[in-house]
């Protein structure tokens, strides 16, 4: 009987893991508008859910940071003068949750960069480019990647992660223009909470909190296969 119950509980933890939650978010909505000419960072704009910081670095001095309107919002933050290496970074915690995804809207001008890379590290200083580069149109485009295979970025008190240039070629096909932006909006860092199995055999208590998780992971798994 001990043996069905564990048996039970190892399949309920894994039904209710399934469920992705947001752990941080930046909207902008909220962020007090800011116009900043001539400067190589941008100001730092706290998430709007959860805790984390997002900000803008690029090798040029005369980079001015904006915020402009968003994909159907009112702000998201914008910066021109970009050259290969230039970034948007987002440092969050993830400690409790595994399965990261990130998912974000972007746009540039066009004479702003078209190609960039999701880069991530546990460290801030050692970067790492997530799969291929992607690319960037005149008007918004979601994007969404799953790192859940990376499992160094899980349950960890400081991750960041880059949107960052990584060629010189504008939306227009020329050059990136030092006059060309582009746009970030409504950055989401996702995870599913690390839910660890009971140590000792289950008592009726116990049985009754298994219950309470099968039906949790129910309905999570229904909502997924509804949203899908």
């Amino acid at each position: 009987m001990k043996l069905q119950l564990a048996s039970l509980a190892f399949g309920l933890v894994a039904s209710f893991t399934v469920c992705a939650t947001p752990i941080s978010t930046w909207t902008f909505e909220s962020a007090t508008p800011f116009d900043l000419d001539n400067s190589g960072t941008s100001p730092v704009v706290a998430a709007n859910t959860g805790i984390g910081s997002a900000s803008g670095t690029h090798a040029s001095s005369a980079t001015d940071w904006k915020t402009r309107e968003g994909n159907g919002s009112v702000r998201s933050i914008s910066a021109n003068n970009w050259a290969v290496g230039d970034y948007w970074q987002f440092e969050v915690s993830t400690v409790g949750y595994e399965n990261i995804t990130v998912s974000w809207d972007q746009m540039s001008s066009g004479t702003g960069p078209r190609d960039f890379g999701l880069f991530y590290s546990s460290d801030g200083a050692l970067f790492t480019q997530f799969l291929s580069s992607f690319t960037v149109g005149a008007s918004y485009t979601s994007f969404s990647k799953d790192l859940s295979a990376v499992i160094g970025i899980s349950d960890d008190s400081s991750v960041f992660f880059r949107v960052q240039a990584v060629s010189g070629t504008a939306v227009n096909g020329n050059a990136v223009g030092s006059s060309g932006t582009s746009r970030i909006d409504n950055f989401t860092v996702s995870g599913t909470e690390i839910v660890r199995p009971p140590v000792s055999a289950p008592d009726a208590g116990g049985s009754f909190l298994l219950l309470s998780l099968a039906l949790g992971g129910v309905a999570c798994a229904s909502r997924r296969v509804v949203v899908n």
